[in-house]
């Protein structure tokens, strides 16, 4: 932790409370591999190590759409992975997911999306949602006029609140759902500790959007959205939003990661750039070669995806108990 804190680029993904996180509800176990000189680390990655579908052994790095996977110093990033091979092979682990675009021989890289900032240590009218002639500062107004109010919140309540709604979107998604116990862990370890804070949309008592935020030095990121599909058009999410970035000046955070966005997901990729967010390429590297995953996804598009839609929201609930305990890699 005390080198965690040395490094600036250093994110929420690093640290212990969202280890407990992502960890706890599927008993995994964050390890570290660092570089060492006189005892004292110079460079190093947070993964985690668990079975596959298949029964073999994955490894996968915890960063996520930072693209600082490595911290500290990164001119003997080949060494470090070549180290790392070989304790792969010590301990039967047949493959790893490097959430990061790592520039060497020994892997193999492949594009898998779009990573999304905003700068926000700005004024408020620098920002494009302050901003009278764009989409995002007219559907926040709207938004007002129609009586939606946000607040900032801290308790039980709150997180209940977002997972009913996160319930619904998913079931509208198709898409697996958390359980309650993961996110009341998040509101133990991130909320209630001040690494970050819940922002709740209501009109008329009614919890229409609720975002989760999450913030380690200089960075916030948006961890969670959910909002509820009948009131869409009062576009509750962007007034969410605004109001974290709000909050996020307040608590001097220079940068909001909105976090991966895949390529089929253009409706959110064009909601975030919206907002005036930088967008880069988001790559992740592989070994011994990238993922042969169609067949999963088949399955899940032509299968799990009609049946959650179809179904009532146990389903959606049940469905994330099974995924969660079969492919917990692919949640973290």
């Amino acid at each position: 932790m005390e080198f965690i804190a040395s490094q600036e680029q250093a994110s929420i993904h690093y640290h212990p409370a969202w280890l407990r996180v992502i960890c706890g509800q599927n008993k995994l176990t964050p390890q570290a591999f660092c570089s060492i000189n006189d005892c004292k680390i110079i460079s190093g990655f947070l993964f985690i190590v668990a079975k596959g579908f298949t029964g073999n052994k994955l490894a996968v790095t915890v960063s996520c759409s930072d693209s600082n996977l490595i911290l500290g110093n990164k001119s003997d990033t080949d060494e470090l992975l070549r180290a790392f091979l070989e304790y792969m092979k010590q301990m039967d682990i047949k493959q790893a997911e490097f959430r990061d675009n790592l520039s060497s021989s020994l892997i193999h890289s492949l594009l898998v999306g779009y990573a999304h900032y905003l700068t926000i240590n700005t004024s408020i009218e620098a920002i494009c949602g302050s901003n009278k002639t764009t989409a995002v500062s007219r559907n926040i107004r709207r938004s007002e006029k129609e009586g939606l109010v946000s607040e900032i919140c801290n308790d039980l309540d709150a997180i209940k609140a977002f997972y009913a709604l996160h319930v619904k979107t998913r079931k509208k998604l198709g898409t697996p759902v958390q359980s309650l116990h993961f996110f009341v862990t998040y509101l133990e370890e991130i909320v209630r500790t001040g690494a970050g804070y819940i922002v709740s949309v209501k009109k008329d008592g009614i919890p229409l959007s609720i975002g989760l935020f999450a913030g380690y030095n200089n960075t916030l990121s948006y961890k969670f959205g959910a909002s509820n599909p009948e009131f869409l058009s009062y576009r509750p999410n962007n007034l969410m939003l605004w109001a974290a970035i709000l909050e996020a000046q307040k608590r001097r955070y220079k940068k909001l990661d909105m976090g991966r966005t895949d390529f089929e997901n253009e409706g959110l990729r064009r909601f975030k750039l919206g907002w005036g967010c930088q967008e880069t390429p988001l790559c992740y590297s592989y070994y011994p070669a990238e993922p042969q995953n169609q067949f999963l996804r088949n399955v899940n598009k032509l299968f799990v995806a009609p049946v959650i839609r179809n179904s009532p929201e146990f389903v959606c609930r049940a469905a994330g108990m099974l995924a969660y305990k079969l492919f917990p890699m692919r949640f973290i």
